[in-house]
């Protein structure tokens, strides 16, 4: 009987450097930028297998930090991660809903992860309960980089629609008006998405490569064929993705967001 070994997990992601669009490079600058704040306490929230977090306490050698996500298998790689990096006496790592954290960090990290909260206004004014005063709110999202058309939306996931997502210029609106500044901001280039994109896939098609005869296999070469058409005629150019590095100018009021 053939062996074929374990099918990889979807969006496993293990040749990825972050489960976002965001290039080491361009992650090492942003972790830089918050990094010389000097932060005594970080936050990730949707942390993911916690790259970034990691490299922010891999950058400050006092700081402590505590990552929090839904999914346990990206847990276990943070918490193997901070095993092998030698941070793991200064990292917690939780599996478990992010939105019910209710302490408080001089760094909160919030990156693909708004969904935590409902929608992107509702976590910038939920982060004011979070970050201290003078601290920073690193937060990644998707954009539109143009509105797409009814043709282009058909070709995304299901039910996909123009709310999905806003243009650049509008989130830095609503940031603005629930009491947060914008120190920087960088937008993933297509190659990022591209890496992103292949990197979702990669595990599974090697896989597939190494095991043509393998039961299930067309099966999964269309689920992946799917995937692939719809990125690439669908959100490919249309949807893009902004990293902020915040700062808190106030309170706003969480209930009627006044």
């Amino acid at each position: 009987m053939d062996s074929y070994g374990s099918v990889p997990s979807r969006g496993g992601g293990s040749r990825m450097v972050m489960n976002s669009p965001i290039s080491s490079t361009r992650l090492d600058r942003l972790v830089a930028d918050v990094a010389a704040q000097e932060p005594a306490t970080v936050v990730d929230i949707g942390c993911g297998w916690g790259e970034a977090l990691i490299r922010v306490l891999e950058q400050v050698p006092d700081c402590r930090g505590t990552g929090i996500d839904l999914h346990g298998p990206d847990i276990d790689r943070a918490r193997a991660s901070t095993r092998d990096r030698c941070v793991e006496n200064r990292s917690t790592f939780i599996a478990g809903d992010a939105g019910s954290f209710d302490d408080s960090a001089d760094l909160a990290i919030n990156i693909g992860s708004y969904q935590a909260f409902s929608d992107v206004e509702t976590a910038l004014r939920r982060f004011h309960t979070i970050v201290k005063p003078g601290g920073r709110l690193l937060f990644g999202t998707e954009i539109w980089m143009s509105i797409p058309t009814d043709v282009q939306l058909s070709n995304m996931w299901k039910d996909a629609s123009v709310d999905d997502c806003m243009l650049l210029a509008d989130i830095v609106d609503v940031i603005a008006a629930t009491g947060w500044r914008v120190l920087d901001l960088q937008e993933s280039s297509r190659d990022e998405w591209d890496a992103f994109e292949c990197g979702l896939m990669r595990d599974r098609e090697e896989w597939l490569v190494a095991n043509p005869s393998a039961p299930g296999v067309e099966e999964m070469s269309r689920e992946l064929d799917e995937h692939r058409r719809r990125w690439l005629r669908g959100h490919r150019d249309v949807m893009g993705f902004a990293t902020f590095v915040l700062g808190p100018i106030g309170k706003v009021n969480l209930e009627d967001g006044e």
